[in-house]
């Protein structure tokens, strides 16, 4: 049977907008699928959250050509500090990656609004790749040779290969019975962006307070995203707060260092959560994405792992059929290989790190902080922390390559 197209995506997020351009751009005929019609409903502007793009992130934006769209919304990452915090005071004891004597910035970030308007004017353009936008996915079936979803205007569309990217409740995951693996962190982060009347120097900060990491993330100008995680009923108090007193909050937990704050866009909260599919793959079907791995925000991970999804699927897909092999067939346990196990590792360091810093028994906030001090102080351990975060270690596929 002749299918309609060789791949088909769920989803068009950031994970799912970058699948389409990499497997349409390798030659794969490829079919977008999203319930939002981002081509006539604009740009929103409610959505307040910022992304880190570490540095293979950043080569794999470029090689999709994406770059020079990319470049005026990038706020570099010159220096990241951690550090344990309490209101108005930060630890003596902290750390610090000073990464000026990087070939390459470790990472940049970008607000996740500039970021969808870039990937999706460029697959807008894309040859090889064709949009059904404001079409949710109804059915999703899969035989021996084929699989097939229905949209819920009733059009029919057919591929070797579905690809979910259909984010933490995926319909097409659920529709394939993969189970997943789940723990509710109790927490909730609130996140919102800030203008400041001095300049951060492109430095990113993680402070620990009792109740969860308070991440600021430079942005371009005098800007920074502000991600504050705490217990919920922290937050929802945090988010019943006028303007005023929410910004005084602020204020009292990271100083004046940054000079006078202004509220500078809407705050969105959201639960955090913990969750890993037990499988990646099904009969003909792909996971990727919080369709496949959530985990909690304290490392800024949870993008770039997705798009280190995508690398390592091209890859194996392009391989598949470089020799003549079904990509819909036993070449995806190849993937399933090369990405399942290094998810699950980063999810389960950002647990046991949002456990760690959430423990504020004395002798262990000590610990704490002399263990900050000593990789501070340790070129090697330096070294190695900041080509982790950088997503440099480990086999690397060529998307994400200088």
């Amino acid at each position: 049977m002749k299918c309609d197209y060789d791949i088909i995506i769920n989803g068009a997020g950031a994970t799912g907008l970058s699948a389409a351009l990499a497997l349409s751009q390798a030659g794969f005929k490829t079919a977008l699928i999203d319930a939002i019609d981002f081509k006539h409903e604009g740009q929103s502007t409610s959505d307040p959250r910022a992304s880190t793009l570490a540095a293979t992130s950043l080569n794999m934006m470029r090689r999709l050509g994406l770059n020079n769209a990319l470049a005026p919304h990038l706020q570099v990452i010159k220096d990241m500090m951690i550090g344990e915090g309490r209101p108005g005071q930060i630890s003596p004891l902290t750390l610090h990656f000073d990464t000026s004597e990087r070939d390459v910035p470790m990472g940049a970030i970008i607000e996740n609004s500039r970021l969808l308007e870039v990937l999706r004017d460029a697959v807008e353009q894309a040859d090889n790749l064709s949009l059904y936008l404001g079409r949710p996915l109804s059915d999703f079936s899969t035989t021996s040779a084929f699989a097939k979803v229905i949209l819920e205007t009733g059009t029919e569309l057919t591929a070797p290969l579905i690809i979910a990217a259909d984010g933490r409740n995926s319909f097409l995951r659920k529709a394939a019975g993969i189970a997943v693996a789940a723990r509710d962190y109790d927490q909730a982060a609130v996140v919102t962006t800030v203008s400041h009347t001095r300049p951060h120097g492109g430095v990113a900060q993680q402070l620990f307070f009792s109740g969860g990491p308070f991440a600021l993330l430079p942005l371009i100008g005098n800007r920074t995203s502000l991600v504050w995680s705490d217990r919920k009923a922290a937050v929802k108090a945090a988010m019943a707060l006028d303007d005023t007193a929410f910004l005084s909050e602020l204020e009292r937990r990271f100083g004046d260092h940054l000079g006078a704050l202004t509220l500078d866009g809407p705050r969105l909260s959201y639960p955090l959560s913990l969750q890993m599919a037990e499988s990646y793959t099904s009969e003909r079907l792909a996971l990727i994405g919080d369709a496949a791995h959530v985990v909690h925000p304290i490392a800024g991970q949870g993008l770039n792992m997705g798009l280190r999804d995508v690398a390592a699927l091209t890859d194996v897909l392009s391989s598949a059929r470089a020799t003549g092999l079904d990509i819909g067939g036993a070449e995806l346990a190849t993937y399933e290989q090369w990405r399942a196990g290094d998810n699950r590792l980063l999810g389960i360091a950002t647990d046991q790190l949002n456990h760690l810093f959430s423990n504020q028994v004395t002798p262990l906030r000590h610990l704490r902080r002399l263990g900050l001090a000593a990789v501070d102080k340790t070129s090697f351990a330096q070294k190695f922390f900041m080509s982790e975060a950088a997503g440099e270690l480990g086999d690397l596929p060529p998307l994400l390559r200088a």
